[in-house]
């Protein structure tokens, strides 16, 4: 007769799998520090843009071209990081000088892109 057979081991969990919508808050918290953090050591030289693009309109050009308009009209420009909360695409332009930023905000506030009215306000 054969011994009965050992009970299975129990189930093991992988550290490296995680739950996707747990996974994404912490990504959404971890960005809303590390983007609160650049903003109040760069005040008075950040301008927000808003309803640029829409959410599934975000791509890895977009930062690029944010930039590269801003430094060829307004001034030199420290980072463009983009925020998606809710729905709502949030650019922030970090400029090396504020006077950069006021111009940025006076030259793209109601400005058309695509078929969007640009918002644009300094922080």
């Amino acid at each position: 007769q054969q011994p009965p057979s050992p009970p299975p081991p129990p189930p093991t969990t992988n550290p490296d799998q995680y739950d996707d919508a747990s996974n994404d808050l912490t990504s959404q918290q971890q960005q809303q520090s590390t983007l609160q953090t650049l903003l109040s050591k760069a005040t008075n030289r950040t301008m927000l843009l808003t309803n640029m693009v829409g959410p599934n309109e975000v791509d890895d050009e977009l930062k690029e071209e944010v930039k590269e308009e801003c430094e060829e009209k307004c001034g030199p420009v420290d980072g463009v990081h983009i925020h998606v909360k809710e729905g709502v695409v949030q650019v922030y332009v970090i400029f090396q000088q504020m006077i950069h930023a006021k111009e940025a905000a006076k030259l793209f506030d109601g400005r058309t892109f695509g078929d969007r009215v640009i918002s644009a306000r300094l922080m």
